[in-house]
């Protein structure tokens, strides 16, 4: 896993991996969109790796990424108890 998302319990065994639980309090869904599929860069750099699922799940990631912010996202686990 190249990404950490914390919050939500996803943690790479990449010790370099960028924590993504506050994301989307800088990007919006339709920069991400644009991101991971290499056409947007982030501080003059492109996605590593273009994004190979189709539209529907290219916009639910990057709904979900967008809804991450310093709120606390529960895994699920979490919210059954």
């Amino acid at each position: 896993m190249c990404h950490s998302v914390e919050s939500a319990g996803l943690v790479s065994k990449n010790k370099k991996a960028v924590d993504l639980s506050n994301v989307g309090s800088t990007y919006k869904a339709d920069f991400l969109n644009k991101w991971l599929t290499k056409n947007a860069k982030i501080k003059d750099s492109l996605h590593k790796v273009a994004f190979k699922g189709d539209d529907k799940d290219l916009n639910a990631l990057s709904s979900w990424l967008e809804s991450l912010t310093n709120k606390t996202v529960f895994k699920e686990e979490e919210k059954t108890k």
